[in-house]
């Protein structure tokens, strides 16, 4: 992340990891980024939009196309959370976990929409609606708890592990899962 707004990201970044979420004040960031509040005003709106652009940069845009696998994608998304833990770790202990969830939610579901929708066999593209919402709803309450708990709960991402246990999850379980008419 280069320019203003990249230097204010990594300056807000290490006040997460030096001190909670909720202390840390406009003042503080600009402080540490060698900045004036107004410019972290002219960027962002507050400590929550700093934090969400961050997401976005570091995270979100890394993310595979829609094209690839479920899988492909989840895994990413812990590889991209992995290259700066410390921070997302500290900054999801910090966080509730609604506060959490309220901002993943929309990213998750999304994708596992389209994983449900892959996994529809031709023949049932008459599924009701609801039964579609419904098991959307399922597969992402599972995916993103999962996630926000891996993160709260170990100290560090073991990649090759956590590799071989969605590989697993998606080689072994969910590519035998096919929705059939009721």
């Amino acid at each position: 992340m280069n320019g203003t707004k990249g230097k204010m990201a990594e300056a807000f970044k290490e006040l997460v990891c030096k001190k909670s979420f909720q202390k840390i004040t406009i003042s503080d960031i600009a402080k540490e980024s060698a900045m004036t509040r107004e410019n972290f005003y002219y960027h962002f709106r507050d400590k929550y939009d700093i934090m969400h652009w961050i997401f976005e940069q570091e995270i979100v845009e890394k993310l595979p196309s829609e094209e690839e696998s479920f899988e492909m994608w989840f895994h990413t998304l812990f590889m991209n959370t992995c290259e700066d833990y410390k921070y997302y770790r500290k900054l999801i202990k910090n966080l509730s976990v609604e506060e959490v969830r309220s901002d993943l939610y929309k990213l998750f579901e999304h994708r596992v929409r389209l994983m449900v929708e892959e996994c529809l066999d031709d023949s049932v593209w008459n599924l009701r609606k609801e039964k579609e919402d419904f098991t959307v709803a399922f597969f992402t309450e599972a995916f993103l708890g999962f996630y926000i708990n891996y993160i709260r709960e170990h100290e560090e991402i073991n990649l090759q592990l956590l590799q071989m246990e969605i590989k697993f999850l998606f080689d072994k379980f969910l590519s035998t899962v096919r929705i059939t008419k009721e």
